[in-house]
């Protein structure tokens, strides 16, 4: 059975170390910015295509927080430098052009980065920073579609979609307030430790 097979390890294995190729110009349902069913503007699917191995979309999210570690604040136009870095590509590549300007309209969409006037900064340097609004969104979206899920797997997956690394105390205690919060809502569904995006 094909779902028995997805929960093996050896499936995951196999998935991380197979290459996806994708075509250089992507169909527009696969590239147009979808929007959440309550029309908010906020979306739950990731963005970008990054498909070199290591330099997943994921582990470079994780990277965004530290650039900003000594500035508060980057310019527009020297971010894709620095990200590009990261990626092990010269600023110059045409590839890293496009890569790194996934990754920021990756980070503005997940609440991690802000645009003022052309500087970018971190929109919350923790997790106390955040709107509670902002929050709430970021937390929906970083869901898996509308499955189950643990809630204390849901926690660490947030946590990693607002590109903090670690999930300390004050995310935890954030992030289980927030599910609360939704439950409350109507906007996310609980039975027993699982819950989902209703």
């Amino acid at each position: 059975m094909p779902s028995e097979w997805a929960k093996r390890v050896e499936c995951w294995d196999a998935i991380r170390e197979g290459k996806l190729e994708l075509p250089a110009h992507l169909p527009p349902e696969l590239t147009a910015p979808a929007t959440s069913a309550d029309g908010n503007g906020f979306d739950p699917v990731d963005v970008g295509n990054i498909n070199e191995a290591g330099t997943d979309l994921s582990s470079l999210i994780l990277r965004i927080r530290p650039l900003f570690a000594r500035e508060t604040t980057l310019r527009r136009d020297a971010l894709p430098t620095r990200i590009a870095e990261l990626m092990g590509y010269a600023a110059t590549d045409p590839k890293a052009q496009v890569d790194t300007e996934h990754i920021i309209q990756a980070a503005i969409k997940r609440g991690i980065l802000q645009e003022e006037d052309g500087d970018i900064s971190l929109l919350g340097r923790n997790i106390s920073a955040y709107p509670r609004d902002v929050l709430k969104e970021q937390f929906l979206a970083s869901m898996n579609g509308n499955n189950w899920m643990e809630r204390s797997e849901s926690i660490p997956r947030f946590a990693r979609w607002l590109g903090f690394k670690r999930t300390g105390p004050n995310i935890e205690e954030a992030a289980r307030s927030v599910i609360n919060s939704l439950i409350r809502a109507d906007r996310l569904e609980k039975t027993g430790s699982q819950i989902r995006r209703i």
